[in-house]
């Protein structure tokens, strides 16, 4: 390839990685600004709470259930209103008898006796409720007091399908080696707040995401709830909420091989998920969906491979390049890497470096999706993943 083509690819590449990571929050900002005149997340207040069943969904977390389900009975939510439901996938510790002896019969209990998948027994534990919303979640989350009134004031808006509620991973030592992957939250959240207010959210976390009970649809045993929940609520012309006040807390991935293997996991699951609506990916049909998930899930997972085509077109234009002008985006990249590798060693001696840290973060970000890419390559599925 000339001079020319390869510095067209580097550009495109380039294009690609700002938009994913920079232009696509910055686009959503204008637009919500045109759109001032109105506001989906003002929500109309009334006076009756909604029924709430609160599903967490554990496997051999008998040490840390009772604290769980005290901090969900702890909430100021009308009790006769509030139903716990622990889906057991195939446990072999003593959850159950854990439960029964602190909790009675005031927690209900679904249990599988072998290993059939989060989504499996999450439907199972669904069928057996008639509560009005369902409120996902998991055994290592935490709600602040006030949660469960926040996250479900939004379902007082009749065109609220499902509410996502304001999660926060919080890392056991701040100086701990994956501690600078908190940046990479904070902007992936305020993507989610921007496309609630212009009507487009169709992402969710799955640890804190509540849905009616009469839009939920059974989940694919190889799709999990945070993907196919969002899509479901929309395709069904309800919209999905972001409660900024109700907030959760959830320990952050210590290690960098946890790191990896979560986002390498969700882009697989996810990746699955959202091909498996195909009609929400057509702008045609659906434009403000399509946007949103194409600029906000399948270009951000595909964001490895613009990073290495960038990377190899650099180098290579600098090794045919006839002009000094040329060598600036193989210098820019060495740059990064280099930067990169430095926060790396850091990392490992539990220091963060600024603007290193960062640049780390984003490639241990990149490797995991390249992870998820490579096992939708090969047609890998996930059922058993807790």
């Amino acid at each position: 390839m000339g001079p020319a083509i390869l510095t067209a690819l580097v550009l495109v590449f380039a294009s690609l990685l700002y938009y994913v990571y920079d232009g696509y929050g910055r686009l959503l900002r204008v637009l919500c600004r045109l759109r001032r005149h109105t506001d989906p997340t003002a929500f109309p207040s009334k006076g009756e709470r909604p029924t709430v069943a609160v599903l967490i969904t554990v496997h051999d977390e008998a040490h840390q259930i009772v604290e769980r389900i005290e901090n969900i009975l702890a909430q100021d939510y009308p009790r006769g209103l509030l139903d716990v439901i622990v889906a057991s996938d195939g446990s072999t510790d003593d959850v159950a008898a854990v439960i029964a002896a602190h909790f009675g019969d005031d927690v209900q209990l679904v249990e599988a006796d072998d290993r059939v998948g989060k989504s499996a027994i999450q439907n199972q534990a669904v069928e057996s409720t008639r509560a009005e919303i369902i409120l996902f979640s998991d055994a290592d989350t935490r709600f602040v007091q006030g949660f469960l009134r926040e996250v479900t004031a939004p379902f007082a808006d009749d065109s609220v399908g499902a509410v996502q509620a304001h999660l926060l991973f919080v890392p056991s030592d701040p100086e701990a080696p994956v501690a600078s992957q908190a940046r990479y939250w904070r902007a992936e959240l305020e993507i989610r707040r921007l496309e609630a207010r212009l009507g487009i959210l169709a992402v969710a976390s799955g640890s804190c995401i509540a849905v009616r009970r009469d839009l939920w649809r059974p989940l694919p045993p190889q799709i999990g709830e945070d993907c196919i929940i969002p899509l479901d609520v929309v395709s069904q012309s309800r919209r999905v909420a972001y409660a900024d006040e109700a907030i959760a807390h959830e320990p952050a991935d210590k290690e960098f091989d946890d790191v990896i293997a979560t986002r390498a996991r969700m882009t697989l699951r996810n990746w699955q998920g959202t091909c498996s609506r195909p009609a929400l990916l057509n702008p045609f049909a659906h434009p403000g969906y399509a946007f949103a998930l194409w600029s906000h899930k399948l270009l951000r997972w595909l964001s490895p491979v613009w990073l290495i085509g960038l990377s190899v077109c650099a180098l290579l234009l600098a090794l045919v390049s006839t002009r000094p002008l040329e060598l600036l985006p193989a210098a820019a990249v060495l740059a990064f890497w280099l930067l990169a590798l430095v926060g790396g060693v850091a990392a490992t001696r539990s220091r963060r470096v600024p603007i290193c840290g960062t640049t780390y973060a984003f490639v241990l970000a990149n490797i995991g999706f390249l992870g998820g890419l490579i096992m939708v390559a090969r047609g890998r599925t996930i059922r058993l993943y807790r």
